[in-house]
């Protein structure tokens, strides 16, 4: 907690594991001490701005320590030592027992300060999310909060997913950066590669959940040029025969492919058909793959930079219009 007056109210209700910022410094030091008596910490500080911006600052230290933080939820306005005055130690008890991962908390804080009656306050609060969820590994806690999301913003749960998973663009009109800088943006293929597969997968998923749309949107790509992996060309070309029976015809020497056609299914089935959704996934698709193309020639300082940014921003609008009528078609 954060003070003295806090530290003391809480050690006489009895919580004798209380210590007190003394403030709303979390310096590394503190945490160290922290992490050496115990493997989880609760903050329960203000529910004001300071005390906000205090558990943001201790969350980056704790990383480092592999401290797990979890935050005690407090009314408006109230610290620990006004909550036990007001309500006694019950109350204090029952904060502790209500806390919550501290990436949890900040997915809330996001979805309940932002702007829900907008397309762009939703797009605004995607972008606060996805330095959030990019500090989540694949998981059960990742898999629920983006459905939380999902429902919070009423977006489909492939397009939460894919939306949460992607990096900020260049602008078009951006300049090309050095040589230096295309070399290091190059070293990062793994971030590009996962990415780039929740999309993909996202889009195979739909075009199950409605195959008679999907057969067209499938027809249209060049596999290999907006496919990242190999198993995942594998679906596509699978898939194009198959896509009213996915588990038609599988080769017995591909156990892999028959794992990820299982899985499609399963998310195929969350979905709800949405022509406008196919469509703005499909435009996903060719962004990537224009994104590529951009990292290349620029790493080979090529002339094409310049024309591939103006087809990336024709593109762009073509997702734009497509994301637009599926938030209108998807409610």
């Amino acid at each position: 907690c954060e003070g003295y007056t806090d530290v003391i109210a809480l050690h006489q209700a009895g919580f004798r594991n209380t210590v007190g910022l003394m403030g709303t410094a979390l310096t590394g030091e503190q945490v160290g001490e922290l992490a050496r008596m115990a493997p989880t910490v609760l903050l329960a500080l203000d529910a004001d701005s300071a005390g906000q911006e205090a558990m943001l600052r201790a969350a980056g230290l704790a990383v480092k320590r592999k401290l797990e933080l979890r935050v005690v939820p407090l009314p408006a306005g109230a610290d620990p030592a006004e909550l036990v005055q007001r309500e006694g130690p019950a109350a204090i008890e029952r904060a502790v027992g209500a806390s919550v991962p501290f990436v949890r908390f900040r997915v809330q804080r996001v979805l309940d300060s932002g702007d829900h009656g907008s397309p762009e306050g939703r797009d605004r609060m995607l972008d606060e999310l996805r330095p959030i969820f990019a500090t989540l590994p694949p998981s059960a806690l990742r898999m629920e909060l983006t459905r939380t999301v999902s429902e919070r913003l009423q977006l489909p749960e492939s397009l939460a997913e894919q939306t949460l998973a992607e990096r900020s663009a260049p602008a078009s009109g951006s300049s090309a950066p050095t040589g230096g800088e295309a070399r290091t943006r190059q070293s990062r293929p793994a971030s590009v590669s996962s990415r780039g597969e929740s999309t993909e997968r996202a889009f195979l998923a739909q075009c199950i959940a409605e195959p008679e749309a999907g057969a067209g949107a499938l027809g249209e790509l060049d596999l290999d040029a907006h496919f990242t992996s190999d198993l995942l060309r594998r679906a596509g070309a699978h898939l194009r025969a198959h896509l009213t029976d996915p588990g038609a015809q599988l080769p017995d020497e591909d156990p892999e492919l028959a794992g990820l056609l299982a899985e499609l299914v399963v998310q195929a089935g969350r979905e709800s058909p949405a022509p406008a959704m196919l469509e703005s996934q499909r435009m996903q698709l060719e962004l990537a793959r224009i994104d590529r193309e951009i990292v290349r020639a620029r790493a080979q300082e090529s002339g094409e930079v310049s024309e591939l940014a103006v087809r990336r921003a024709e593109v762009k609008r073509e997702f734009d219009r497509a994301y637009e009528r599926a938030l209108e078609e998807t409610g």
